[in-house]
């Protein structure tokens, strides 16, 4: 073998390395952050304004939460939704048992997931 040959095969090795490397660090990383799809399974809200979310990560299973949207009304908070979880909370609103509010849980990601709910009494 000329010493040409060897460091083409080097080469080749080293690109392949490189390659391998990155795909690693990249799942590696991915893996760490908060991403994915929330779903609501449940949704409660009351004409006083509190509201109860029953809901489950999908996808990576690990959702950061950034705040919860209803009738317009947005609500921050800061929760990482590892399982199958409730968020609670109230917004300041007066809401009339028996209508349907619309709503939405922001994620960290930037995804969005969509609810309606019946307003119950309380």
């Amino acid at each position: 073998m000329t010493s040409l040959e060897v460091a083409v095969i080097l080469a080749l090795v080293l690109v392949v390395a490189i390659a391998v490397g990155g795909y690693i660090y990249t799942a590696f990383a991915t893996a760490r952050q908060p991403s994915g799809v929330l779903v609501v399974q449940e949704a409660k809200v009351y004409e006083d304004g509190s509201f109860e979310l029953k809901v489950v990560p999908q996808v990576v299973g690990r959702v950061e939460v950034l705040s919860v949207e209803i009738a317009g009304i947005q609500k921050p908070l800061t929760k990482v939704v590892t399982g199958p979880d409730t968020i609670k909370g109230k917004i300041d609103v007066e809401l009339t048992p028996g209508q349907v509010v619309s709503g939405r849980v922001i994620l960290g990601n930037g995804a969005v997931a969509l609810f309606t709910a019946t307003v119950q009494p309380k």
